[in-house]
């Protein structure tokens, strides 16, 4: 099997999880352009906004491809489909909250849990990986570390819910801040580890392929 494609694949994999980074940076971007040429406001239709579901979608494709070349070599590949369907319902959603003009608390909730089980299902992708022979134990182990901690945002997104609007309770600012600090920094780290998969999984298809005696050019 040539390695290029699902290598190329895995890297589009770890895209949506450095949309909150790439949103940061693509505003500071896009305000630092001078009003009234246009090409501001024509950016500002697209970045930061839309960005979530851009790369939520560039993800997808990745998942889906590697997903497809593999499966024939890895008889756990179905261990993989959960992060699909949650990149599909991240990107979907995330897209649809931006073009409904008042898309309501169950869209924006359901995206917010989605983004929050990414890790979690990556930690199957990776289990589904070593089941394939990879030698994935620390990546999945950290996929499950992040996995389980992003399940309390879940809880305390359903928490905050049971406020009334506007009320403010305490652990009301705990709870915001670590939802900033999975979104600064651990999804960029599971993000990283699905571009450590890449080189490995880059790395091990030569590897095989050379002491066959067929080593890929590409």
């Amino acid at each position: 099997m040539r390695p290029v494609i699902p290598t190329l694949s895995l890297v589009a994999v770890s895209a949506v999880f450095f949309w909150f980074v790439a949103a940061i940076i693509s505003n500071m971007l896009v305000t630092s352009i001078p009003t009234g040429s246009g090409l501001r406001e024509s950016l500002q239709l697209i970045f930061p906004y839309h960005l979530q579901g851009i790369l939520g979608l560039i993800s997808l494709a990745g998942c889906t491809v590697f997903l497809a070349t593999t499966r024939t070599q890895n008889p756990a590949w179905s261990l993989g489909v959960p992060l699909g369907i949650v990149l599909a319902v991240a990107a979907v959603l995330s897209i649809l909250s931006k073009l409904i003009v008042d898309p309501g608390y169950l869209i924006g909730s359901v995206a917010f849990v989605a983004i929050s089980l990414l890790p979690l299902c990556s930690a199957l992708f990776f289990l589904s990986r070593k089941k394939a022979g990879d030698r994935v134990n620390t990546l999945f182990a950290v996929t499950l570390v992040i996995g389980v901690l992003s399940l309390l945002l879940i809880v305390a997104m359903f928490f905050q819910a049971s406020y009334a609007p506007g009320e403010i309770r305490n652990g009301h600012s705990v709870y915001e801040g670590w939802s900033m600090l999975y979104l600064v920094l651990g999804m960029p780290v599971v993000g990283i580890v699905h571009l450590m998969h890449a080189g490995r999984f880059w790395r091990a298809s030569r590897n095989n392929a050379c002491g066959t005696g067929s080593c890929p050019e590409g």
